[in-house]
Formats: structure tokens, sequence, C-alpha cells
């Protein structure tokens, strides 16, 4: 469709839908020869760059796999935070639900790796907890747990996007949270990022596609 001299308007490209590139072919065909990833999985990963609004979609069986688990690892999180916080988990549950889908969901994502999401979550306790304490003002401790904690992640390539969660709920968690001072930084957060990384592996292990880590992927 033209608009303007030189300006066109292409409603499959605002759609994101194109066709693959030759080096998404590639890696489509690697992936589905090579890997033993179902072909409608190989599609979703080695062309998500042929939509550029929306992410790959998942076949019913790796839906369904995503979601078992991350009920699993979401009703684990409750109880140890229930346990630890004592009726106070809210907050924290909320960056654990973000971890686990991707995890689960996203197995094979970078940003679900064990590095990344253990790190990271450590991170940003310390990083909230230690504003909490340093830092009189609420808006400011927000921003400045939250900010660092992004800024340090991504530098050192460590990215997991729920440790910003994390950072929150140290600093606007509450007295349950506050009280618990710098031991909140591996109980409950260690103890829920590690459990939640041991059940992906186990979850994803019968399934050669989906193993998780990658290095487990990559050695089958």
């Amino acid at each position: 469709m033209k608009i303007l001299p030189g300006l066109t308007f292409s409603w499959k490209r605002a759609l994101g839908v194109t066709q693959p590139s030759v080096k998404c072919r590639a890696q489509r065909e690697f992936l589905f020869r090579d890997r033993g990833v179902d072909q409608n999985s190989a599609n979703g990963w080695a062309c998500a760059e042929m939509s550029t609004w929306l992410a790959p979609r998942a076949n019913g069986k790796d839906a369904l796999i995503g979601a078992v688990g991350a009920a699993l690892g979401m009703a684990l999180t409750w109880l140890i935070c229930d346990w630890v916080l004592d009726g106070a988990a809210p907050l924290l549950v909320m960056s654990m639900g973000a971890s686990a889908v991707l995890l689960f969901a996203t197995p094979t994502s970078p940003l679900a790796q064990p590095l990344p999401m253990i790190s990271s979550h450590a991170l940003g306790a310390f990083v909230g907890v230690a504003s909490a304490r340093l830092i009189h003002n609420t808006p400011l401790a927000v921003g400045v747990a939250v900010g660092v904690t992004a800024g340090v992640i991504v530098r050192f390539g460590i990215t997991h996007p729920a440790s910003g969660g994390t950072a929150l709920s140290a600093v606007i968690g509450g007295d349950a949270i506050t009280n618990l001072g710098w031991e909140f930084i591996w109980h409950p957060v260690l103890l829920n990022v590690v459990l939640l990384v041991a059940l992906a592996v186990v979850v994803n292990a019968p399934f050669a596609w989906r193993r998780y880590p990658l290095q487990l992927r990559s050695s089958s």
C-alpha cells in the first residue's frame, strides 16, 4: 500500500508476518533434523525474527509441559514463602512467578538459564536489602534497588528480568521481609530459586528438545 512517495505500508509487516530469512530457515533445519526438535517448536524458536509484535508460539505439548511445570513451581514457591514469611508471601511470590514462566515456558531462553537466574535474584535481594536499610525515602529506595539491579545484570550478562521484582520486594515487602535483614537473600530468595531450577531440570529432562539447562540439551 503506497502512502507517500518512497513510503509504503505492508499489512504483513505491520502484523509481524514476513517471509523467513535464509538464516532463519537454516537454523530451523538444524533444530528439526540435528537436534530432534519437533517442527512447530523449531519454527517458533528459529524464526522469532519473522514476527516483530508476537513472541514465538509453542505447540500444544510444549504449552502443556510449561503450564504443569509453572504450576508445580509456583505451588512450591508459595509454600516456602508462606512458611518463611509467616503469611506475608505475595510480593516475593510475584517475582518468582515471573521466573517460573521463563523457566518452564521458555527453558531454552538465555534469560532462563541457571547462572543468570540464581545470580540475578541474589543480587536483587542484596541490593534491595541494602537500599531498604540505607535509604529512608521509599520512592528513592525503590528506584535505586531496581535501577542498580537492572544495570548490573545487563552489564555482566546475567540478565533475568524477574530479579527486579525481588529487589522491589526487599524494599516494600513489609515487616515480615524487612525483619529478615540480610537473611532474606538466602532464605527465602535463594532457597526458592534453587528449588525452581532443580524442578525445571526434572520436569524438562524427559523431553530431549526441552532439556534444561541448555548444556544438557547440547550434550544429548
